[in-house]
């Protein structure tokens, strides 16, 4: 078989391409960044009730106060936040071994556990709003 040119065939064995690593540390570096967003939303959910607290006093409205909920929702959010960090980094590390060793496994762990706890999140946020009406 010819081979084009310009055009380099995937290496095998011990001589895995850079390639796969940069692939990688992309995928790393997104959970990070997803990571970091449930982080603040969660920071955001906790605060909730104080934003609701300053509104109340600027504007003499009595708005109904939610209570401790958003507090403990937004401290569950971050704490997941955090968990990802540190199940994305095993991951990354994991990965980049397996690479190394030419033994790579893909894995759906954590994408599992990112989309159940998030749909576990819409829901409490969904009874939780529903709930303050």
């Amino acid at each position: 078989m010819a081979q084009e040119q310009g055009k380099e065939q995937p290496r095998s064995g011990r001589e895995t391409d850079a390639r796969f690593f940069l692939a990688n540390e992309r995928t790393f570096l997104s959970w990070v960044r997803t990571s970091v967003a449930v982080i603040a939303v969660g920071f955001v959910v906790s605060k909730f009730t104080l934003f609701l607290d300053e509104v109340a006093a600027v504007t003499n409205i009595h708005l109904p106060h939610p209570g401790r909920e958003s507090v403990y929702l937004g401290a569950v959010l971050t704490a997941l936040g955090g968990v990802l960090i540190l199940l994305a980094t095993v991951r990354f590390l994991r990965n980049r071994e397996a690479l190394m060793h030419d033994n790579f496994r893909p894995a759906v762990t954590l994408d599992v556990l990112l989309s159940l706890s998030m749909i576990l999140a819409a829901l409490i946020l969904t009874v939780y709003l529903v709930r303050s009406v």
